[in-house]
């Protein structure tokens, strides 16, 4: 065919570079129907003498190429036109979308011919950066909203006598080596022995002593072994009468005569080093420990107020000192032995309760215990250290100092800036039952 004998046609967009050297693109050819068609061209701003330049390729390459495209430039009508364009619309079934042409070129237009949906959805920084800081700020006002302790609608008017911030509790019940709960045996009622001084040694011979208030509640016998005035850590290693006789009524040699070890009767050395100065129940107590066969004793409950607070005693054991010189040393000492001679008593230690420093301000009001020291540590640190000394020896603990009451209402509760009135002995009592029945139902 030469090249006068072609028909005046309409410019058609081509990829002239790819013909003229040669090449057919088959793989797409419905971007070459659809500029037949009338669509629009992608070159549109071609110059006329681009466009003469393409159909002399095209010719040339018509003439020489033997290509299949020869029979429809030479088609005698336009049915064996179309005819053509139906046998290029089958062409495209066996199109293959991961074929990879070496061409640059071609794999810039098969990408452009690729559906939208075959297309990654950009990740927009912006959007990831804004719902990073909607999630932050949602959960910041979120802990702020839920800060604190949770408080149930029903119970928002409670009062500040039942208003608990933190809570040392600890109640386990009495177990064998494998771990089962052991009940108390009462076939021969309930027996209870104390350890302690202030809160149970006083007024012990009144019905409004705590000892007879805990028996009438219970129904039980009290053997109440608590010295008035004595502390529970020591000054030094050995009661020694010549410096501190009242070191021999600490805890840990109080629980010492409970067993049937052979110890120094340090509770009877102290009494006669201080003759009319020593605690009128001395005797009695000196009696009922060497007599009381304590593997009979259902529970034995451990109180001490803040007496060691207030004489500086420290609240742990530090380097230069021995583990009785401690609170929690000494009572740790002490409840190690109780659970070691009598293995099947129950042991509940009460923590002290909240006291105030003997400190006044110019109101002439006392002092807050978390703001004078003595010693080293504030009263706090002593009911603390009291629930860890508890944990390790694992016997229940009672806490009075952030439960039974606290600093905003315990001036109802005290006689002053330590000791229990009546009101205050029933909060205690009322905390002992709790422990008491929380496995067992004594009434």
């Amino acid at each position: 065919m030469r090249k006068e004998d072609l028909p005046e046609l309409e410019i058609i967009d081509l990829d002239h570079e790819n013909i003229s050297s040669g090449k057919t693109n088959n793989r797409n050819p419905g971007t070459a129907r659809a500029s037949a068609a009338g669509g629009p061209a992608r070159r549109k701003n071609d110059t006329a003498q681009k466009g003469k330049a393409s159909l002399e390729d095209i010719a040339d390459t018509a003439d020489g190429s033997g290509m299949e495209n020869d029979f429809c430039e030479e088609a005698e009508d336009r049915e064996e036109a179309a005819l053509c364009d139906m046998e290029e619309d089958e062409s495209t079934e066996d199109y293959d979308p991961e074929y990879e042409d070496d061409t640059e070129d071609y794999g810039r237009e098969e990408e452009d011919a690729r559906p939208a949906s075959g297309k990654k959805f950009p990740i927009n920084i912006h959007v990831v950066l804004l719902v990073v800081v909607v999630v932050t700020v949602s959960f910041i006002l979120y802990k702020y909203m839920t800060w604190g302790q949770p408080v149930d609608p029903e119970e928002a008017n409670r009062g500040t006598d039942d208003y608990v911030a933190e809570s040392y509790d600890s109640i386990l019940s009495l177990t064998d080596s494998e771990g089962n709960i052991i009940a108390p045996n009462l076939e021969d009622g309930l027996s209870i022995a104390i350890f302690g001084n202030g809160p149970f040694a006083e007024d012990r011979d009144s019905e409004e002593g705590l000892a007879a208030m805990l028996a009438k509640a219970t129904g039980g016998t009290v053997y109440n072994c608590s010295i008035n005035g004595s502390y529970l850590a020591s000054t030094e290693v050995m009661p020694d009468m010549s410096i501190n006789p009242w070191d021999g009524f600490n805890f840990y040699w109080m629980s010492l005569l409970s067993t049937d070890l052979e110890v120094y009767d340090f509770p009877g050395q102290a009494a006669e080093a201080l003759g009319p100065e020593a605690p009128p129940e001395t005797s009695e107590v000196r009696e009922i420990l060497s007599t009381l066969d304590f593997d009979t004793v259902d529970v034995i409950v451990v109180m001490y107020d803040a007496s060691d607070y207030l004489a500086g005693r420290p609240a742990n054991t530090a380097e230069g000192i021995s583990p009785t010189q401690s609170f929690a040393g000494n009572l740790e000492a002490g409840l190690q032995i109780l659970r070691q001679e009598h293995p099947n008593t129950r042991i509940i230690v009460m923590s002290p309760t909240y006291a105030f420093s003997d400190r006044l301000d110019e109101n002439g009001e006392y002092i807050s215990s978390d703001i004078v020291r003595y010693g080293q540590d504030t009263l706090s640190a002593y009911i603390r250290s009291g629930a860890q000394s508890c944990s390790a020896a694992r016997v229940s603990y009672v806490d009075n100092f952030y439960v039974t009451f606290n600093e905003d209402n315990a001036v109802n509760y005290l006689s002053d800036n330590i000791h229990l009135n009546a009101e205050g002995r029933k909060r205690v009592l009322e905390r002992l039952l709790y422990a008491l029945n929380y496995y067992n139902d004594f009434e």
